[in-house]
């Protein structure tokens, strides 16, 4: 069984969007994963798009992606289980994020929601085979036998990482669409090596 662990905001949904049109700047300007590294925006901006991430009707109003209704689609197959392993500001963001991915993704369980709050560290979820993020940092923290997710956004750009992309274990790819059909292409993939294996068998 493989598990697949999404991430939640700019995976699942458009976070930095929805906050840089509510400051008033280009999409393109948030453009660092740490707010206090993005050039070209005021202190004042920087300490505005903090403050949206910290208000439960930020996620309540920024778009989710219709897409995020299927990642549990490949649990069909018998040979993958889907979670999710996301950071909140706060209690009642995570609070939120629970009850809407819950009533939004068909086939989500509970038991398979870890939401952590800012003061805890987000480790590497510990039963990850495959998994979908926007963080490159996060990413890094998998070892190499964990196949490593990318989607594409202003603030996770290999070459403000100091990586190659052809040297990299990170798969990129444009979109939550991309991603799932990734993922299920993966499990398939697997399902036919198992069974291939006990054809030989």
């Amino acid at each position: 069984m493989l598990v697949v662990v999404y991430d939640v905001d700019d995976v699942l949904n458009e976070l930095n969007n929805y906050v840089a049109d509510t400051v008033g700047i280009p999409h393109s300007a948030i453009n660092r994963y740490k707010i206090s590294e993005i050039d070209g925006i005021t202190d004042e901006q920087k300490g505005a798009i903090i403050e949206l991430y910290k208000q439960v009707a930020t996620f309540k109003n920024c778009n989710w992606k219709p897409s995020m209704a299927d990642i549990c689609r490949v649990q069909v197959s018998g040979e993958a289980e889907v979670h999710i392993h996301s950071t909140s500001m706060n209690q009642d963001i995570a609070d939120f994020k629970r009850d809407y991915l819950l009533k939004s993704i068909p086939g989500l369980t509970e038991d398979n929601l870890s939401l952590v709050t800012t003061g805890e560290v987000k480790n590497p979820h510990s039963k990850a085979d495959i998994i979908v993020e926007d963080c490159i940092d996060n990413l890094l923290k998998y070892d190499s036998t964990v196949i490593k997710i990318l989607i594409d956004t202003p603030h996770n750009q290999f070459e403000d990482y100091g990586i190659e992309a052809r040297n990299s274990d990170i798969i990129r790819v444009k979109n939550l669409d991309d991603a799932i059909r990734l993922v299920e292409c993966i499990v398939n993939m697997y399902k036919l090596g198992k069974n291939m294996q006990k054809a030989v068998d």
